[in-house]
């Protein structure tokens, strides 16, 4: 008879939007650089000889792959097949099939045994249910193991709350063994502004059921450890928008989590990724003259106090202040090329935010980054358009996620905003 030995702790490894085939703004470095990052991840999971990994969606970037991103992928999970150490996956917004079809390319690495797919199925009247997942048909939400149960709840998208609802009473009892969730969605009190997401007190029948809640979707690091759940966020930036927010936490990586099995308590530890240096800057360029080989000599001269090396960087510059001679309007394309003569940078970004010295003029407010600028202003188009304030607000977030997927090179919008745009656009149809 075969003597099953559970071990004391349980060591993971939780991980989430790795977002391979990403190649922000096309520079193909960058599509390289997210390899990179989740290699580390690989290398430390080997070297700390855990159970298993958890990653919580968005392992891919776009729902249809090329072939060089496939690849990609197949190598960097190699390693940790050979090793024996099983990899446990949840769909994502970007992993998820498209409309016309049912198979998605995780389902592809799950049949080649690559990674455990853990995701919610439907039942013959189309709700939402968790079926225990078989060895046979490889399809289930909840995979038992002999230390734990994993559950996979997905993504819940638009009806977050109303699906994570149903899906809880299927989680199974964990006074036995212990019960890790994987959820593709967001805290809303963590989110900003047009983002949906779930209310801690949604949570609550899953946090009564589990004993460590990871979350993936949003790309900033958060925590909770009383309500169980924790967020490592992207292991790279994405975008360059992510480099502007959360300035106090814009370490990326994932969590190193030891679980007691007779006490369930948690400790995590946050491992930080080695990731490309992005650098972001306010120049304040008052009393200079609109001379580009001016600004730039300015713009060299800030960059070289917080880069000290040679390496490629991303970069991103806001301009301030006010001109000696009065102009708000730069050629942004010369300063960038001038830029790049004398710093090391693989993407640049520059944004306009000068002031005139008319003080009757219309000036931008402080501090306000790109993603807001568009946003107040597109507003102020949809409002011009005579749309009422709720659809102007609701409209609004639709299309600021249209614009963020589409600068991304991909489109990936849930049935609801589909639905919601629809809506719209057949009301103010007929009230034209």
């Amino acid at each position: 008879m075969e003597l099953i030995i559970i071990k004391n702790n349980i060591k993971f490894i939780h991980c989430s939007d790795i977002h391979l085939g990403a190649n922000p703004y096309g520079i193909e470095e960058r599509f390289e650089d997210m390899g990179r990052a989740f290699m580390q991840v690989v290398a430390c999971a080997i070297s700390e000889r855990v159970e298993f990994i958890l990653i919580v969606g968005d392992f891919f970037h776009q729902k249809n792959l090329n072939a060089k991103t496939l690849e990609q992928a197949v190598n960097l999970l190699e390693p940790l097949k050979n090793a024996g150490i099983p990899v446990y996956m949840t769909e994502g917004n970007h992993d998820m099939a498209t409309y016309t079809n049912i198979y998605s390319w995780l389902d592809f690495l799950c049949q080649k045994e690559y990674i455990y797919l853990l995701k919610p199925d439907t039942d013959d009247d189309g709700s939402p249910i968790l079926r225990k997942r078989s060895g046979v048909n490889k399809i289930g939400g909840i995979l038992e193991r002999e230390d734990s149960y994993i559950v996979g709840l997905g993504y819940p998208g638009a009806t977050a709350g109303v699906m994570i609802n149903k899906l809880s009473a299927f989680i199974p009892d964990n006074e036995v063994k212990p019960v890790i969730i994987m959820l593709h969605t967001g805290i809303d009190k963590f989110l900003t502004e047009g983002m949906g997401g779930l209310r801690e007190d949604e949570l609550t029948l899953v946090i009564e059921k589990s004993d460590y809640i990871a979350l993936g979707h949003i790309h900033t690091r958060y925590d909770n450890k009383d309500m169980k759940y924790y967020n490592p966020g992207a292991i790279e930036n994405v975008k360059i928008e992510s480099l502007t927010k959360n300035k106090d936490n814009r370490d990326k990586g994932f969590y190193l989590v030891n679980l007691a099995h007779d006490t369930r308590k948690v400790d995590t530890e946050f491992k930080k990724v080695d990731i490309r240096n992005s650098i972001n800057i306010e120049v304040d360029i008052t009393g200079l003259s609109s001379n580009v080989e001016c600004i730039v000599s300015k713009i060299k001269a800030e960059v070289d106090k917080v880069h000290t090396n040679n390496d490629d960087i991303i970069l991103n510059i806001k301009l301030i202040g006010t001109l000696i001679d009065g102009v708000t309007v730069l050629d942004i394309n010369a300063l960038k090329k001038e830029v790049k003569t004398l710093i090391n940078v693989i993407y640049i970004e520059i944004l306009n935010n000068l002031q005139s010295k008319n003080s009757g003029e219309l000036a931008l407010k402080e501090n306000q980054t790109r993603e807001e600028i568009d946003r107040e202003v597109i507003l102020k188009l949809i409002q011009n358009e005579g749309f009422e304030e709720k659809d102007a607000e609701k409209l609004i977030n639709i299309v600021m996620h249209i614009k963020e997927q589409a600068t991304e090179g991909t489109i990936t919008m849930d049935m609801q905003e589909g639905m919601d745009i629809k809506g719209l656009v057949e009301k103010y149809v007929d009230n034209a």
